[in-house]
């Protein structure tokens, strides 16, 4: 059965609810995670997205800061609402119908090199994985998707941008995201196009989508029963150019 995985960091989701609604119209996934949604879960739209044909959800967060969801056609069970201990909203989790595990995960920041924040992000990284090996199995069909906010390589930064040690770019955090793909995820985009130049997010500033100075930080994970049936991954730069639309574009993903 063929499954359609789209992710979208949306930097808001209450700005930008008529652009998810569009997505939904145009391409039609058939699960959406969304990241950012600064929402608290008692004003999450469940029902504006059942009237979209989305009826079945999950959703995480607090008012004004971070919050994943997940959003699907087919029903969903064994709901996940956060990792122990984290109270931001960064991880959102379900099983579709059909049997995939699904994750819409929102990495921190980590704010500045050297911060209490950046520390946070590498130990953020650490309880997942462990929270990971303690539940799940990479045997199982598994995406694993959202906002990851580092970037892997070089290749993942546009030419002229600050790398080394920073907040996304550092040794220490490219470990740290080294460490959770050890558990058995394949980054989906790379086992199609491999070294392609290609980037998720844009800043709002200076021009940056026009001179496509951007950032591939949003990413799908997969275990092997969903590689082997990954047959697409890409990035809608049309959504990102929508008037108003985020700073970061969906990236979708189709498995067969």
């Amino acid at each position: 059965m063929a499954l359609t995985v789209a992710t979208w960091n949306v930097n808001g989701l209450r700005a930008r609810m008529a652009l998810v609604e569009r997505l939904l119209r145009e391409r039609a996934p058939d699960v959406l995670c969304l990241q950012e949604t600064k929402i608290s879960n008692g004003l999450f739209p469940f029902g504006d997205f059942a009237m979209l044909g989305y009826p079945h959800a999950v959703a995480v967060g607090n008012a004004g800061y971070a919050g994943v969801a997940i959003v699907a056609k087919q029903p969903l069970d064994d709901h996940i609402e956060g990792l122990p201990g984290d109270e931001h909203g960064r991880l959102a989790g379900a099983r579709l119908e059909s049997g995939e595990r699904i994750f819409s995960c929102y990495a921190p920041n980590g704010g500045t090199y050297g911060s209490t924040q950046y520390a946070y992000k590498l130990e953020w990284f650490t309880v997942l994985r462990r929270w990971l090996d303690a539940r799940e199995k990479k045997s199982r069909p598994i995406v694993l998707c959202g906002d990851l906010n580092v970037a892997q390589t070089d290749h993942d930064v546009y030419p002229g941008a600050t790398i080394g040690e920073t907040t996304h770019t550092s040794v220490a955090v490219r470990r740290a995201y080294a460490e959770l793909l050890e558990f058995g995820f394949a980054d989906a985009f790379r086992m199609l196009y491999g070294e392609k130049i290609e980037y998720t997010y844009w800043d709002y500033r200076a021009g940056a989508l026009r001179k496509n100075e951007g950032w591939r930080i949003d990413i799908a994970l997969c275990t092997p029963p969903l590689g082997a049936r990954l047959e697409a991954c890409s990035v809608d730069h049309e959504a990102r150019a929508w008037r108003q639309s985020s700073d970061h574009a969906p990236l979708i993903t189709t498995f067969g």
